[in-house]
C-alpha cells in the first residue's frame, strides 16, 4: 500500500517517534517519502515550506535520492528557496558523515 503524505497542519502533528534522530545511511535508503519528510521535520522543524513539502512529494523523493542530492539538485532542479536548499543538503551530509549537530 502506498503511504500518502499529510497535508497543511497533518504534517506538523504526525507521529515521528518511530524515526531514529540519527539514521545510517542504510536505514535512510530504504525511507519512503512520507519518511524521509517526517524525519526532516523532525529534525529541522520549519525547514520546509509546506509548498516546499508539496514540491518534494511530486518528485517522490525518497531517502536514497536524499541522500545523492546536493545544493544544486535541491535548488534548481526541485526549485526550492535556497535555505532550504542549503539545510537540505546539510542534512543528507550529516547522514552520510554520521555527524549530527544537536
Amino acid at each position: 500500500m502506498k503511504t500518502s503524505f499529510e497535508s497543511g497542519s497533518e504534517r506538523s502533528q504526525t507521529s515521528t517517534q518511530e524515526l531514529p534522530t540519527t539514521p545510517t545511511i542504510q536505514e535512510m535508503e530504504s525511507w519512503d517519502g512520507g519518511k524521509l519528510l517526517r524525519w526532516i521535520e523532525q529534525r529541522n522543524h520549519g525547514l520546509l515550506a509546506d509548498n516546499d513539502l508539496d514540491t518534494l512529494e511530486k518528485l517522490r523523493f525518497t531517502g536514497l535520492a536524499f541522500l545523492a542530492a546536493d545544493y544544486r539538485f535541491f535548488h534548481e532542479v526541485c526549485h526550492l528557496p535556497p535555505v532550504a536548499s542549503l539545510g537540505l543538503e546539510r542534512l543528507a551530509d550529516q547522514v552520510q558523515n554520521g555527524k549530527f549537530i544537536p
